[in-house]
């Protein structure tokens, strides 16, 4: 029996005005995207739709200033008008979760060392960014060491570290992380969910999926990358024992090496994320690879 024709699958397609990708649902030969239609049908608005040039949502400029760029999320965000931090808490607490995020703004490229691939045995060991913002390119790096739990015994609580480091991320909406739509921004949240805390929610841009969905060049990996395309820094070799001596006979050396090479990470990746950014579409919590 031959299929109905409202049966058939139908291939997706570029909306004419902000170049988003949709299934027309009804009407085949419609060639915009149901937000672009509503916002242009019926003398709504005068001009075209156009995206954010801060965080690449789309939206539709006021007739008062039709050439704006900035979407209504950032112009308030650049006024001020943010909401509050949910990790700002006081010194050894944990916050309580808050669907409150603010608009983005800031950039910030981050890796992480953890000890093990998950989170159900391992622990975060180290976290770097360099944070894109007013005050210009700000690196910052905590270990496990810097806080009270490893000092108390306690050294699978790394709830104090992941607060530092989400705190910081929670500033920055807009994410650069290595794989870290399959491992960075899940560990975190694997720690976020262990101790109650608020979960990461951030625009993500990840060079190893924009690599593998754009490029051809055998490895996704971000040292293949940083050979390929011959920077100054390449990505730092570590012995797997720096990490076992790390976390289990508390050595200097090793966590020294350690956080010299989740920084280095991290100004590799940036150098890298520099490069591919041309080739990121929407921005969304998903890696940014369309």
């Amino acid at each position: 029996m031959r299929a109905r024709e409202s049966h058939l699958p139908r291939a997706k397609k570029a909306c004419n005005l902000c170049g988003t990708m949709f299934v027309p649902k009804r009407d085949i030969g419609r060639n915009t995207c149901w937000p672009c239609e509503m916002a242009n049908d019926r003398g709504r608005t005068v001009g075209k739709v156009t995206r954010c040039s801060t965080c690449s949502r789309v939206f539709v400029p006021p007739k008062g200033a039709p050439d704006i760029c900035y979407c209504p999320a950032c112009r308030r965000a650049a006024d001020g008008d943010v909401a509050p931090n949910p990790y700002d808490v006081p010194a050894g607490t944990l916050p309580a979760a808050s669907p409150a995020l603010p608009a983005p703004m800031r950039q910030i490229v981050f890796d992480l060392e953890t000890w093990g691939l998950d989170r159900g045995w391992g622990v975060v060991m180290v976290g770097s960014m360099l944070i894109h913002g007013p005050d210009g390119p700000v690196m910052k790096t905590f270990d496990l060491r810097e806080f009270a739990p490893w000092h108390e015994g306690r050294r699978s609580d790394d709830s104090q570290l992941a607060l530092a480091i989400l705190k910081e991320l929670h500033e920055g909406d807009i994410l650069y992380a290595h794989n870290g739509n399959r491992f960075d921004v899940p560990f975190l949240n694997s720690v976020a969910l262990k101790y109650g805390m608020p979960r990461l929610n951030a625009r993500l841009v990840d060079p190893c999926k924009i690599a593998f969905t754009h490029y051809r060049i055998g490895s996704n990996s971000l040292s293949s990358l940083a050979q390929f395309m011959d920077l100054e820094e390449q990505k730092m070799p570590v012995q797997v024992e720096t990490w076992r001596r790390a976390m289990l006979d508390d050595d200097d050396e090793s966590w020294q090496i350690l956080r010299e090479r989740c920084a280095s990470d991290v100004r590799v990746l940036n150098a890298v994320a520099s490069r591919v950014i041309k080739d990121v579409g929407r921005i969304d919590n998903r890696g940014s690879a369309f």
